[in-house]
């Protein structure tokens, strides 16, 4: 994986971007602050086996505070691990016939200090994707990012490049057709003490050229569930908490259909109470998840009571089962993303002034980046 693949600005197709050599990443969502483990990139030669190219990796670790070598490059710009004064291990020499450094970056889904690879050129967009386990966060994700492999545009834009190309890989592969695919939904992402939060990354760009980022959560839900009724119970969800551009909250409809119902509502109504309670003006976008499933009427007209006192609108239908070619998800992601990307505005009258005529210049609107 290269620079240039990050960033390219062409519109690939689905065989570039889901092409069959990528590894498999195993079930998406679970990482720990540092990057995954890829192979070292390499400049392959002709007539040369691809196992064979490539620095090898050496064995041992750095000391030094967010160097996640060797799993990705030395974090002083060391060719050479053993030039690292906080290197611990053995190391191996060079072939002096391969030459090449492993990028900064994995492809797997984001840790909380891999966040540099993506921040450290224009701010990204933080969309935070809140619901209980098996609320279908993880399907509405791989289902959205199948649609950007074919073509689709959201907001206008178009699909640009991804350091988490992997990390989408891994949670995709499962609704493709065999052998490559299990045509099963995603698993649950499993839940750990010692997980960071997970981020898919997405680069958009404008027909003018202009370049977003946006980095969607994929955690588990029993953080969430945790989160509802303590704020301070559960870290990872806390740091999305106050991070997030944006909350997109889903209601399982499997769960509002069976027979504890009640219960799952409850626990919505909780967990809305919460999302509300720090959105602090922040957009927040009701969304009601597995919509192909028939819930009781009574139990709607409580969802959408609950939705429209914590959010003031209510709760947009969202499904990953296709209808004649079209996907009633990609609406709802769609106006998401026009929201997360939106220019964010302060009114002139809230400010305090400075007392220079230029910087009190009341219009037009002070718009933020």
């Amino acid at each position: 994986m290269t620079a240039e693949g990050a960033e390219s600005a062409e519109e690939p197709g689905a065989d570039e971007v889901g092409r069959s050599d990528v590894a498999d990443s195993g079930d998406g969502g679970s990482l720990d602050p540092g990057a995954s483990s890829l192979p070292e990139a390499s400049s392959p030669r002709d007539n040369q086996p691809v196992d064979s190219v490539g620095p090898l990796s050496p064995s041992g670790n750095c000391s030094r505070q967010h160097c996640h070598a060797p799993d990705t490059g030395c974090l002083d710009g060391n060719v050479s691990h053993g030039a690292c004064d906080y290197w611990s291990g053995g190391t191996q020499a060079r072939s002096p016939e391969v030459s090449g450094r492993r990028p900064t970056w994995t492809g797997r889904a984001l840790g909380t200090t891999d966040l540099e690879v993506v921040t450290a050129h224009r701010r990204a967009r933080l969309v935070a994707v809140v619901g209980a386990a098996n609320a279908g966060k993880t399907t509405a994700l791989a289902t959205y990012f199948l649609a950007l492999r074919k073509g689709h545009r959201p907001a206008a834009m178009r699909f640009a490049g991804s350091f988490t190309l992997l990390g989408w890989h891994a949670i995709t592969r499962h609704l493709g057709f065999p052998p490559s695919g299990s045509r099963r939904f995603p698993p649950h992402t499993t839940s750990s003490d010692v997980r960071s939060p997970a981020l898919l990354h997405l680069r958009l760009a404008a027909q003018w050229g202009q370049r977003q980022d946006i980095l969607f959560t994929d955690v588990p839900g029993e953080w969430f569930e945790e989160w509802a009724f303590d704020d301070s119970a559960v870290e990872g969800a806390q740091w999305i908490a106050e991070r997030a551009d944006l909350f997109v909250v889903m209601s399982d409809s499997d769960a509002l259909a069976g027979p504890e119902r009640g219960m799952a509502c409850s626990n919505y109504s909780i967990l809305a109470s919460r999302v509300s309670s720090v959105a602090d003006g922040r957009s927040v976008v009701p969304v009601r998840a597995k919509a192909d499933i028939d819930v009781p009427p009574d139990i709607v007209d409580r969802l959408r009571s609950v939705d429209r006192r914590f959010f003031g609108c209510e709760a947009q239908p969202l499904s990953v089962l296709a209808e004649r070619g079209y996907c009633p998800s990609l609406g709802v992601l769609d106006d998401v993303i026009g929201l997360a990307l939106a220019p964010r505005g302060l009114s002139p009258q809230g400010r305090q002034p400075y007392g220079d005529p230029f910087l009190d210049f009341p219009d037009p609107l002070m718009v933020t980046a």
